[in-house]
């Protein structure tokens, strides 16, 4: 697709093969160039990967990928958007020979950097119907093989046995706020992992704020101006309910008394930092942490992690 289209409300089925056939499932279901596209509301089923993000200045919300094998989503042009999307149930049929991302971020151009893109809000779940063909594993949000610079990792809930929850390798001036990663086998240390890579300049100045992992972060005070407010759990699958009011059934609302209930860090301690560091204006990173991953305003003291537990409306699931 090309320049300044809107794609809502559809199925889009690539591959119509039997689940148990599905290592003939080649290529992507939806590949965007030019500018300014929005998909919405759209769901993709049985593909090897979902939707790649090739054009700038797109918006993608409201979509699902359901039963793939790569990557469900893709970010490879700056100035994108993605929000209120759902990654669910992947599977592998070739031993890993693609990548296994919820949102992997690089570039397929002669650029060595990522500029602006924001994910928000998302629910990466990687084992939903454990009936499944070929179930396996997925990552979280990465970028290991680009230059990032400003990008947003804020309020998703991500639930997969990896150690890659957020991981943004040679990283600058970049958020990680407010995210919930759990990894359902107990084994795997899911957290934010920040490193620098030898080809790219120094990954620096990257604000971790509220985040709930099972280890605190592959991270040190090289690549990181601000750690706080964040929370490492290491605890077995049937322990996480200490916290969250029921994470196996799709609430990761926290539990009333916990360590992540209202010990998050608010906006009124936010310290500003040096403007040559960071943009001049705050307000738009800022306005990620007055928010949960269901779009609904937090209540202060803030509650760590993508969920705020004032709310008793139907959490965001699904169950796992």
């Amino acid at each position: 697709m090309y320049n300044n289209s809107i794609a809502s409300f559809a199925d889009i089925v690539p591959y119509y093969n039997d689940m148990n056939a599905i290592n003939d499932l080649g290529g992507t279901a939806v590949n965007i160039y030019g500018l300014n596209h929005e998909f919405h509301y759209n769901y993709v089923y049985n593909a090897r990967r979902g939707f790649s993000a090739s054009g700038q200045y797109c918006i993608y919300s409201n979509n699902h990928v359901n039963y793939f094998l790569g990557d469900a989503f893709r970010a490879v042009q700056n100035h994108t958007i993605f929000t209120y999307n759902k990654a669910t149930n992947r599977m592998n049929v070739d031993n890993n020979a693609d990548h296994p991302d919820s949102i992997q971020m690089f570039t397929n151009s002669n650029a060595l950097s990522l500029f602006n893109v924001t994910i928000t809000n998302n629910i990466f779940i990687a084992d939903v119907d454990k009936e499944r063909p070929f179930p396996d594993y997925m990552q979280g949000i990465t970028g290991f093989d680009v230059y990032l610079e400003r990008i947003i990792v804020a309020n998703n809930i991500i639930v997969t046995a990896t150690a890659h929850g957020v991981s943004l390798y040679a990283a600058t001036r970049s958020f990680v706020i407010g995210n919930t990663m759990i990894d359902p086998s107990g084994d795997a240390n899911i957290g934010v992992n920040l490193y620098n890579k030898a080809k790219y300049p120094p990954a620096r100045d990257n604000v971790i704020i509220n985040n709930f992992g099972e280890i605190k972060g592959g991270f040190s005070n090289l690549t990181v101006a601000l750690d706080i407010g964040n929370i490492a759990v290491r605890a077995l699958p049937a322990d996480l309910n200490k916290y969250f009011m029921n994470w196996t059934a799709g609430d990761y609302r926290p539990r009333n008394g916990s360590i992540i209930t209202a010990k998050g860090t608010g906006i009124s301690t936010f310290p500003m930092l040096p403007t040559p560091k960071f943009p001049s204006s705050y307000d738009p990173v800022l306005e990620y942490m007055r928010y949960d991953v269901t779009g609904q305003a937090r209540a202060l003291p803030f509650d760590i992690g993508a969920v705020a537990n004032q709310y008793a409306s139907i959490p965001p699931g699904p169950a796992v």
